[in-house]
């Protein structure tokens, strides 16, 4: 089980999961509020958009599928941007 005391976690959380959801609405509405944490909503993921947030915002944690990790790791700007401030990703798929 995964904890998430650690007060890096709780400062911000980017999310691009629907929130219609179960995934998106419990990562991204119930478990930020039960932390008191900030959430980054992002509409419509976009690898590079993702990566400029995760810089500008601070994003701690960071919930999503593989395929959207890959496409960030793929992103021809990967290596500029700086995601030093996620502690944590949580990741699920089918």
């Amino acid at each position: 089980m995964t904890r998430y005391s650690d007060e890096d976690v709780r400062k911000s959380f980017l999310m691009f999961i629907p929130l219609s959801f179960n995934w998106g609405t419990t990562t991204g509405i119930y478990l930020p509020a039960v932390l008191g944490s900030s959430v980054v909503l992002l509409d419509r993921f976009s690898a590079e958009l993702a990566l400029a947030l995760i810089e500008s915002e601070r994003v701690t944690f960071l919930p999503g599928s593989p395929t959207a990790f890959i496409a960030m790791m793929n992103s021809s700007d990967f290596h500029r941007w700086d995601y030093s401030s996620v502690s944590r990703a949580n990741s699920g798929g089918a």
